[in-house]
């Protein structure tokens, strides 16, 4: 796992998880995204993952998070640490508006 405090569990995906979680030491809140383990069985997954997750420190733009760090855990499962999101969800979105035009 990232060398962060996980507080709680904000989303899901195919491929991540996404974490509410707090840097050692601090109370800095951050939002941690980690790779499912099974992500670490396909190696084109795997790579797409550890592209994203490391080319993200390049890009500055308001309407993309910031990204605080990124990397592998001990256990080869990458994340990516960013500015926490508040806010609903896409599907919350989509269940409550219908599609996006």
């Amino acid at each position: 796992m990232p060398p962060f405090e996980l507080l709680r569990k904000v989303a899901e995906g195919t491929a991540a998880e996404a974490f509410l979680a707090r840097a050692p030491g601090t109370q800095h809140s951050i939002q941690v995204e980690v790779s499912r383990a099974e992500v670490l069985e396909d190696v084109e997954l795997y790579g797409r993952f550890l592209d994203r997750a490391l080319g993200r420190k390049d890009f500055q733009h308001p309407h993309l998070l910031q990204r605080d760090s990124a990397g592998c855990g001990t256990d080869g499962r990458v994340y990516v640490a960013t500015e926490p999101v508040d806010g609903p969800t896409l599907a919350d979105r989509l269940k409550k508006q219908g599609p996006l035009d």
